[in-house]
C-alpha cells in the first residue's frame, strides 16, 4: 500500500478523482488498482490509464514503472479485449464467500419479557439469505462511503 506524508494509497486523490487504490510493487513501482463491484466493462480500461498516466507524470520517478490492476465480479469480455492491447494492465475476477455464525447477545433484564421479545424477533431476519442479502448491502454501501467521503473509519485501518 503506497502511503507517503500521511496520504494513504486507499482514495488517493488524482486531479480531481480517486485511484481505488495505490499500491508499490516489491520493486517499489507503482501499482493503480480499479475496483469494480459487479461487471467490469471496457471503458474502465480508459479510467484507469488516466490513472497511470497521472501517477507516471506527477508521482514517479523517471526510472519507475506504472501498471494497473483491474478487479471485478466478473469481466466482460469487451474488456478482455481492450485489455489485451495495453501491456501494463492484468484483470481478476473475485469471488466472495461469506458465512455468519449467530452469537448469543446478553441477556437484559427486558429480553426476559416474552412478549418484548416476540416482538422484537418479528421484526428480524431470520433466514441466511436475508443475512447475507444485508451483510453484503453493508459492504458495498461502505465502499460507496469511502468513495463519497462519508465512511466511518479512518483510512489507516485499511492497511
Amino acid at each position: 500500500m503506497y502511503e507517503e506524508e500521511g496520504i494513504s494509497g486507499v482514495e488517493f486523490p488524482v486531479g480531481g478523482r480517486f485511484i481505488d487504490i495505490l499500491a508499490k510493487d516489491r520493486q517499489n513501482n507503482y501499482v493503480v488498482i480499479e475496483l469494480k463491484v459487479s461487471k467490469g466493462y471496457d471503458r474502465v480500461v480508459g479510467q484507469l490509464l488516466r490513472y497511470m498516466a497521472w501517477i507516471e507524470t506527477n508521482q514517479a520517478e523517471p526510472t519507475q514503472r506504472v501498471r494497473g490492476i483491474i478487479i471485478a465480479r466478473e469481466i466482460s469480455y469487451d474488456l478482455r479485449l481492450a485489455a489485451s492491447k495495453v501491456a501494463d494492465v492484468e484483470l481478476y475476477e473475485y469471488d466472495l464467500s461469506v458465512s455468519l455464525k449467530k452469537i448469543k447477545c446478553v441477556e437484559s433484564p427486558l429480553w426476559r419479557n416474552q412478549s418484548y421479545q416476540s416482538h422484537v424477533e418479528s421484526k428480524m431476519f431470520n433466514d441466511n439469505r436475508s443475512k447475507k442479502v444485508i451483510l453484503v448491502s453493508h459492504c458495498l454501501l461502505n465502499q460507496n462511503s469511502i468513495s463519497d467521503g462519508t465512511r466511518i473509519f479512518p483510512v489507516n485501518s485499511m492497511k
